[in-house]
């Protein structure tokens, strides 16, 4: 996941990203992340924000509007290549 969370802040894939996260399966994933982010460990500027979707009914209609509007580059963006 956080590979994957990497390749898009590189700006190497334009995909949402979503945790399917029924029955708070993700929290403690997510409580990470926010962790990480408020320690300085990760750069919240060109930090990845994830879709998390709690219903499993709405995960594949979530996944098709978050992919529907994505005007991400398709190449990486030096600026963030340049920093890692």
């Amino acid at each position: 996941i956080v590979e994957i969370m990497t390749w898009a802040q590189l700006g190497h894939h334009r995909k949402p990203i979503v945790f399917a996260n029924v029955k708070g399966f993700w929290d403690p994933m997510l409580a990470l992340i926010e962790h990480m982010s408020e320690e300085g460990f990760i750069h919240t500027a060109h930090r990845v924000k994830p879709l998390v979707v709690n219903d499993p009914e709405a995960i594949v209609a979530a996944i098709m509007v978050a992919g529907s509007s994505v005007d991400a580059p398709t190449e990486g963006v030096q600026s963030v290549i340049d920093k890692m």
